[in-house]
């Protein structure tokens, strides 16, 4: 049986609702990040958007940068949304599944890291006005390699916020 997962760009809420990560004008950022410890399955993967001015579309990629990470906040094991009763009997997926760290599965980077190469899986010019979702057809999701760096990334010309999810399945 398989194990899925989603995370957020940002920890799970508690008493408000969950936060968004910023996207500064013209700056390239990672907003997601993970590293799986075993190799898994993208299936599904979305962005929305808080602007409410068509401004200049801007570009989000989901990619595989190899093992250079960002520097990122950390996911704590109650960040990791367990999707199916596999996954909440498996229990904590830090243990075995995900790697977890400030060079590992986090949110919110603070900085890059020197990228040589990377997988594009998908990328888009999208409005900051409008959600995306990509759920990829069954038997054709993004296979990830074990210890690989998968990130959410976006560069936007004028501040935008957005909130950003990936769903992985092991």
């Amino acid at each position: 049986m398989s194990l899925q997962y989603r995370l957020y760009s940002k920890p799970q809420p508690t008493t408000t609702v969950i936060a968004k990560n910023a996207f500064a004008a013209n700056t390239i950022k990672t907003i997601l990040q993970f590293k799986p410890l075993l190799p898994c399955k993208i299936y599904n993967w979305g962005c929305s958007f808080d602007n409410n001015s068509a401004n200049v579309p801007g570009t989000i990629e989901l990619l595989d940068t190899g093992t250079v990470a960002a520097t990122v906040t950390a996911f704590a094991n109650a960040d990791i949304v367990k999707l199916n009763a596999a996954a909440r009997e498996f229990g904590d997926p830090t243990s075995a599944l995900i790697s977890v760290g400030t060079s590992a599965s986090g949110y919110d980077a603070t900085a890059e890291g020197t990228i040589t190469a990377t997988q594009l899986y998908d990328a888009l010019q999208q409005p900051p006005t409008q959600p995306y979702v990509m759920p990829w057809p069954l038997g054709r999701e993004g296979e990830v390699k074990a210890s690989n760096i998968i990130r959410i990334r976006g560069n936007f010309a004028s501040a935008v916020n957005v909130l950003a999810f990936i769903d992985v399945e092991f």
